[in-house]
């Protein structure tokens, strides 16, 4: 991975996601820290019917490895963050 370095007065545009990535609920956590390592994203959207849902972000997928459970059988709904 490469570091990346900013100077104080660039334009946040230069450093922001130009589009937003979503994964729907029904993925598995597996899937999930997959898009999340090819993209080099620590969070997502989660979005069903069109709509954004949540937010799961890589805090909660370690979280999930910390306790031992099998990222392939865990649904991204069942640890995504709510509004």
């Amino acid at each position: 991975m490469t570091l990346r370095t900013y100077e104080i007065d660039d334009p946040v545009s230069s450093v922001m996601t130009k589009g937003v990535l979503f994964v729907k609920s029904s993925k598995n956590l597996s899937e999930t820290a997959s898009i999340m390592a090819d993209f080099d994203v620590g969070s997502l959207l989660v979005g069903d019917n069109g709509n954004a849902v949540g937010i799961v972000t890589s805090k909660d997928i370690i979280k999930v490895i910390s306790e031992d459970k099998e990222l392939k059988k865990i649904k991204v709904r069942d640890i995504m963050q709510t509004p």
